[in-house]
Order: structure tokens, then C-alpha cells, then sequence
């Protein structure tokens, strides 16, 4: 095996020519750059983590400024990178630290602060501070375990102890940022889970696990077991404006203080619920059931659709609930599969119901007043698309039937006046002597 000084050296040779260093929290390189990439990074990949951390800085530029703001704009911008409590700890934190008018520069400090544990202290102290400090995420445990053929799952606290070891005897002295980002590199460029490039490793050659051709029995995976599954209903209830009715959801438990939709253990929970709201729903049906997987358990739900006459303002007044305007929506925190369905909603699903003035009974509207002025506009507001395809049918056979041209002022009062008769007056009546053509 390599001793400690020539495994620095073969890796930082190898950072040196291939480490990244051009990720955005390296430029600059500062402690609330550092935390707040460290807490993205955790369960995530790096690309996926870009855009989010761009758009964090964009918004909370300094440490301050993250912790003025409140939880539900911080979990605006989370929204989609999950594990949402990294969310609620990270703005936890940043007051504290606010509080404090520093950022912490010791591992029991660090440690103390809600969402950080040893090696994300580790890896702050490491990078932003150049102090010698051991990490240990999921990246520098594979690495660890394929080059000392270390057995057993990482989540057992033998294991773990072991890996710790390891990782403290190595971490150096000097250099100290650059060997933290370049082990870290290792494992998240090279030294893969499933696809890893030994041929490219600069540890190759010390690599137990390499050596011995056994690099995928490394790290040993957690023992598998099925997951129990959950099954709920959630609700759309839409407005004939396209509004939906979000909630907020308690702050423990699985999308913590995330905006989500009503939840029932069936339809007929969820009919209940809107009746004792006022809520009137004149039509309603089930999408497909889909399912969202979390750590420990599959979660399936069935979204109902249900297509509400109008909507109670008293609603408003709980803090817990909000319209939400799926065309004109507002920055919210919003749980992944939410979001999804919120962004989905195709305008067919989406449709405008209204009392029919024609027809007299609860029906799709039209999508646009069919011409400018007040009559348009209460055309949309109270006919029909089938009233109205009811209408340029009979408008149709009143020109054929009276030779009408579009250009005579007399033709267009003629026909403006039998539409107000024919969608608003119940008049029904064909021109005298005209027989309908057979079909």
C-alpha cells in the first residue's frame, strides 16, 4: 500500500491535470459558497445541482440575506432537488449564523449547527478554511473502501469507523482544500458506482480492489429490503379561472412546510371534504395513478379532478390554503410529483365551466370571446362552446337561406339580432318555408 504522503501525491498529480475547478462555488471559494454547495451536493449529483445553486446565489447572494428570508421563499427555490429538511436547516443555520456575526471555523461549532454533520464540517473547514479536516461522503467512501478492500455496508457503525480511520490517516497537512476536492473528484468522475474507469485511476496500482479484480463487490451495498407501499387520492380542484387548491404541509414528516394537495384515502373522502367547504363540483375524474418513491416507502397516488363551480373566499383565511393559478403561477415551495402535475395540466384537462344561458345546464365554455365589445364578452361568459356551434350552424343556414353578405350593414344587425334571440330569447325559429336538407 501507498503510504500516506504518496497517495497525496499520486492524487493531487492527477487533480492537478483533470480536477474540476471551475464549479461555480470555486469562484470565489467562500465559506457560504462552500456550506451551501456541500448541502446541495448531499444525495445529488453535481449537474443536477448546478442550475439550483446559480439561481440560490442569484437570489440570497450573502449569508445575511438568505437568513432575512422566509422558509417559504427559500423552499421556492428548492423546489425539485428533494430532501427538503436540507432546506429548513440550511435557512435555520444561516440565522443562526447571522446571529452569531461570524462563520464558524471549528468542527465542534460547525457541528452543532443544524444540518451539518462531521464530514460536511470536514469539507468547509477543508476547502474554505485550508484546515486539515477529514471527510466522508458517499463519493470518498467508495474511493476508500475500493482501494483498502474495505467490507461490509458503509451504514453500519463498524464499518464507519473503519472508513473514518482511513480517511483521517490520510487527509494531510498541506494542500489541504486541493486533496479534499480532489478525492471527492475521484470518486464522482473516475471511481463511479457502476461504470468506474480504472484504467484512468491514479491509485490504480495500490487499489485492493482493482488488483484483485473484484472493484464491483465494493463498497458492499446495503442490505436490500421491500419498501412498504401507501396509497392516497389528491385532489385538483380547479375553478373555472384554473385555479387549484394548494395546502401546506406540517413541517415534519415527508415535504415538510412544501406546498401540496389536499390528500383523502378516497374519492368519496375527497366529495366530502369540498362539500363541507362549499365547494360544488359539476364534473370530476381520476388521472392515472402514479408513484414517487422516498427512502422508506413508495408513495402511489391517484390525482382526482374535480371541476368546481366556484369557490368560497373563506378558504383564504386559513393560512394552510391558497389558490394557486396554474397560468399565472407564483414562486411557491412546491413537492416534485406537485409540480409535475401543477406544470402537466394540459388546457383540455383545464377547461372553463359555465351555466349555459342557452342550453340552461353546467357546460365547457368557449376559450375566447368570439369577437371584441360587450356582446363577445357575454357570449364568453355565459353560452356555450356547444351553444355556440349550435348557433354558427343556424347562422350559416340564414345566410345561404336570405343570400347575406358579410359587407351589408343591414345583413350583419339582421344576424346580430337573431344570435341575441336564438342564445339568450329561447328563440328556436327557421325562416318561413324553409325545409332543412335531408341527410
Amino acid at each position: 500500500m501507498l503510504s500516506p504522503d504518496e497517495f497525496h501525491y499520486q492524487l493531487l498529480n492527477w487533480f492537478d491535470q483533470h480536477g474540476r475547478k471551475q464549479l461555480p462555488w470555486q469562484q470565489p471559494k467562500t465559506p457560504y459558497r462552500v456550506w451551501l454547495s456541500e448541502i446541495m451536493l448531499q444525495q445529488t449529483q453535481v449537474s443536477t445541482v448546478i442550475p439550483y445553486f446559480n439561481a440560490f446565489i442569484a437570489r440570497f447572494p450573502t449569508i445575511d440575506e438568505l437568513a432575512a428570508a422566509s422558509i417559504n421563499d427559500v423552499l421556492a427555490l428548492w423546489s425539485g432537488l428533494g430532501y427538503y429538511a436540507r432546506a429548513r436547516n440550511l435557512h435555520k443555520t444561516a440565522q443562526i449564523i447571522h446571529h452569531l456575526g461570524y462563520f464558524p471555523n471549528t468542527l465542534d461549532e460547525l457541528t452543532r449547527l443544524p444540518g451539518i454533520g462531521q464530514s460536511t464540517a470536514g469539507a468547509i473547514l477543508s476547502i474554505a478554511f485550508e484546515q486539515s479536516a477529514p471527510i466522508l461522503d458517499g463519493n470518498v467512501k467508495r474511493v476508500l473502501s475500493r482501494v483498502y478492500a474495505v467490507s461490509g455496508w458503509s451504514g453500519q457503525s463498524q464499518v464507519q469507523k473503519q472508513l473514518w480511520e482511513i480517511s483521517r490517516s490520510l487527509t494531510p497537512q498541506h494542500r489541504v482544500s486541493d486533496y479534499t476536492q480532489a478525492i471527492m473528484d475521484l470518486g464522482a468522475t473516475l471511481c463511479t458506482r457502476s461504470k468506474p474507469n480504472c484504467g484512468h485511476c491514479p491509485l490504480q496500482n495500490t487499489c485492493q480492489a482493482y488488483i484483485n479484480n473484484c472493484v464491483h463487490a465494493y463498497p458492499t451495498p446495503k442490505p436490500r429490503r421491500a419498501l412498504p407501499e401507501k396509497h392516497v387520492y389528491l385532489l385538483l380542484a380547479i375553478t373555472p379561472e384554473h385555479q387549484v387548491l394548494l395546502y401546506k404541509r406540517p413541517t415534519n414528516g415527508i415535504w415538510g412546510g412544501l406546498w401540496s394537495l389536499p390528500e383523502f384515502q378516497s374519492p368519496t373522502e375527497a366529495e366530502q371534504w369540498c362539500h363541507l367547504k362549499n365547494l360544488v363540483i359539476l364534473k370530476q375524474h381520476a388521472l392515472n395513478t402514479a408513484c414517487h418513491t422516498f427512502s422508506h416507502f413508495h408513495l402511489n397516488y391517484t390525482p382526482l379532478c374535480f371541476y368546481l363551480k366556484s369557490y368560497t373566499h373563506f378558504i383564504l383565511e386559513n393560512d394552510a390554503l391558497l389558490w394557486y393559478n396554474v397560468n399565472n403561477p407564483i414562486p411557491l415551495g412546491l413537492a416534485a410529483p406537485i409540480k409535475n402535475l401543477l406544470q402537466n395540466l394540459e388546457r383540455a384537462t383545464m377547461t372553463r365551466l359555465i351555466h349555459c344561458a342557452k342550453l340552461n345546464i353546467d357546460a365547457e365554455g368557449l376559450d375566447n370571446p368570439p369577437f371584441p365589445g360587450q356582446q363577445g364578452q357575454e357570449i364568453y361568459e355565459k353560452i356555450s362552446k356547444q351553444a355556440w356551434q349550435q348557433w354558427l350552424s343556424k347562422q350559416t343556414m340564414l345566410i345561404n337561406e336570405y343570400r347575406l353578405t358579410s359587407y351589408d350593414a343591414k345583413a350583419r344587425a339582421f344576424l346580430a339580432d337573431e344570435r341575441r334571440k336564438f342564445l339568450f330569447e329561447g328563440n328556436d325559429a327557421l325562416p318561413s318555408g324553409y325545409t332543412p336538407p335531408k341527410e
